[in-house]
């Protein structure tokens, strides 16, 4: 049995020449040998004909190779019905032996064939040279069906072959000799080059490049293969509530959010959110390995091919922290944190082609702009914070009042109630170190102003935009500083989210200020 069919994907088959060598694979178990003419066939006008060559058919696996013969047509397919090449009918019966006849005259002579096609190095030569010369030992020369081949490769001594000049050699079009000349360098394979050349590098070496064409050579140099730039995950973290909060006050149930975006990445398989208050460690407040998606916009195209992991999705998952409330710093501190952070894991993206169209080869690896994009778990966000300080107080009586003690305003500070009838008193939630700005806005008033004690001591004071009215504080006695030294005394919350955190109580120990509008103090010079 001969007919059977393949489904390799052969052509263009123009540029297949007589005398070049094709392997098919077809069915198994088949009858072919070595030498069998066979046609391999898409249509009546596509076609190629040729001899299984000398490497023959494998029965186990359907392959063959044969020595073309012939092709006609053009295009490239991959539904091909192989047979043998006008396969002869089975064997009749055979009849009785007939009489010898009379042997008839010599006929005429034939016209002369064609001249034979001449291979050199597997490139077809269009007719025979009318002269050429063979020097060296070891030359053979073969014929198949027409088509001569010249071998030199076995040759010795410099074997080379002469063409006579102006004899009509001539290579079959100019596609032949481009596609099918193999840059075969005399350089010593290891010698390596010491330039960047289009495409290839330094170090390039001669051996490396044996195997290309003249074409080939020329894309590689000409159009060097430029890889696509990869879109990284993204995650981040959002809360409810932000800001600066008074220590001990409660939350409210932020609503933690974790959103994710893959990228060039796969789809997040999972997302956590997590919290950690002050210098602890982070803690889960909520998991799902089913966030909610949401459709993106298409990641861009790279060198006309469209990306493999368009459209970009996000992933989104929420969870409340209930009954938080701003816990109070450590020891010794002036403010406390809480911290959330999202997580997540997520599957691996596909390569994106490279400017050939070819699907990135470059080993994966996370998150990095050059490679594809491998998979990974525990991908975290930045965290965010939500600080809490002690109120700064801050307040005045009047001239004709008595001048305040320190009992007095730290009762004031507990009751959030002005010292005397005519008075008044003020606070800020805010990091209270350094330099800090207190708005007065009075005439003829005292002053006083307190401070959590664990904040470094306010020694200057200073009105804003006038610098000459200002001094020291605490320093002077004789006379005395506008301001005297601080008097610590604990205090409470009004509103009970803290209670006996000492304060540095400063009050106005001399001098009278006909106006002041903002008033500055600072542990350092006032600038």
């Amino acid at each position: 049995m001969y007919a059977t069919n393949s489904s390799d994907s052969i052509g263009p088959i123009e540029s297949i020449l007589p005398g070049q060598t094709l392997g098919v694979t077809g069915g198994t178990g088949l009858a072919y040998t070595t030498g069998q003419s066979v046609i391999i066939a898409n249509s009546p006008t596509s076609y190629i004909t040729g001899f299984i060559d000398t490497n023959g058919y494998d029965p186990v696996t359907g392959e063959f190779t044969i020595l073309v013969d012939s092709v006609v047509g053009t295009g490239t397919y991959s539904n091909w019905d192989i047979n043998l090449n006008g396969a002869a009918g089975g064997d009749g019966s055979s009849g009785s032996s007939g009489t010898s006849g009379s042997s008839g005259e010599t006929g005429a002579t034939g016209a002369t064939g064609p001249s034979p096609s001449v291979f050199l190095d597997n490139v077809l030569i269009e007719s025979a040279p009318t002269g050429y010369n063979f020097i060296g030992t070891g030359v053979t020369v073969s014929s198949v069906d027409g088509y001569v081949t010249i071998d030199i490769t076995g040759g010795s001594g410099g074997s080379t072959i002469e063409f006579e000049a102006n004899s009509g050699l001539q290579w079959v079009g100019e596609t032949g000799i481009t596609a099918g000349t193999i840059y075969n360098t005399t350089v010593a394979d290891a010698i390596q080059m010491t330039k960047e050349v289009g495409g290839l590098p330094i170090g390039t070496t001669a051996g490396s490049l044996k195997d290309y064409n003249l074409i080939e050579l020329l894309d590689r140099i000409l159009f060097p293969t430029a890889y696509p730039t990869y879109i990284v995950p993204t995650i981040s973290v959002t809360s409810s509530v932000t800001g600066i909060i008074e220590i001990g006050a409660p939350l409210g149930n932020p609503n933690i959010s974790v959103s994710a975006s893959k990228k060039d990445a796969g789809d997040f398989t999972s997302l956590t959110s997590l919290k950690k208050v002050n210098s602890g460690t982070y803690i889960t407040l909520g998991t799902t390995n089913s966030p909610t998606v949401t459709t993106g916009s298409a990641l861009p195209s790279q060198f006309g091919y469209a990306d493999p992991n368009s459209p970009d999705k996000q992933f989104n998952f929420g969870t409340f922290d209930v009954g938080v409330t701003m816990p109070a710093p450590l020891s010794g501190q002036t403010s406390s944190a809480v911290y959330y952070k999202g997580r997540g894991n997520y599957n691996a993206g596909l390569p994106i082609n490279d400017s050939t169209g070819t699907p990135d080869t470059r080993t994966p690896d996370i998150r990095q702009t050059n490679r594809p994009q491998q998979a990974a778990n525990n991908f975290e966000s930045s965290e965010i914070s939500l600080t809490g300080y002690y109120p700064y107080f801050w307040g005045w009586v009047d001239d004709t009042d008595a001048t305040p003690n320190a009992a007095q305003i730290q009762n004031a500070i507990n009751n959030f109630d002005p010292v005397f009838p005519g008075g008044n008193i003020l606070s800020n939630v805010a990091n209270g170190a350094g330099q800090i700005s207190m708005a007065f806005n009075v005439t003829s008033k005292k002053l006083w102003f307190a401070f959590d004690a664990n904040y470094t001591a306010k020694t200057y004071w200073g009105e804003q935009g006038n610098n000459l009215n200002g001094g020291r504080i605490g320093i002077n006695t004789n006379p005395p500083d506008f301001f005297g030294a601080p008097i610590s005394l604990p205090c409470d919350s009004v509103s009970g989210y803290w209670t006996n955190i000492n304060y540095n109580i400063y009050i106005q120990a001399a001098g009278t200020l006909t106006s002041i509008t903002v008033m500055k103090v600072s542990p350092t010079v006032i600038t």
